[in-house]
């Protein structure tokens, strides 16, 4: 197999993941929409589930914590280490994000660009 059918696979392989992620994202949204919906029937019904073809389905509640934003995360930590008595918190606070940091290896990667 010569480089340039490499090149051509590679190129038709990407465009196929660019498809299909598009594809699966507007898929994600209206299975997201049918839930709503099923959702606003249950509860107009008053019902905590109903059964269709061999399967259950059940509204469960669950806790879900939001995101904080990075600033507020470093925020909150920094004042965590504050009140738990440690001398610089800020300090202390860039230590550990470089702990939970791996070690640097280099890597190749190849890039592309349509020349027009």
């Amino acid at each position: 197999m010569s480089i340039k059918n490499d090149i051509v696979e590679l190129d038709k392989i990407n465009v196929e993941i660019k498809r299909l992620y598009t594809e699966t994202r507007v898929l994600r949204k209206r299975a997201k929409n049918i839930e709503e919906r099923i959702l606003v029937y249950l509860k107009e019904k008053d019902q905590p589930g109903l059964k269709y073809n061999n399967t259950a389905i059940v509204v469960e509640n669950k806790d879900r914590a939001l995101p904080k934003k990075k600033s507020e995360s470093e925020h909150d930590i920094i004042r965590v280490l504050r009140d738990n008595g440690v001398d610089d918190p800020l300090s202390v606070f860039k230590q550990i994000n470089e702990a939970k940091k791996g070690e640097i290896v280099e890597k190749q990667k190849l890039k592309f660009k349509k020349l027009i």
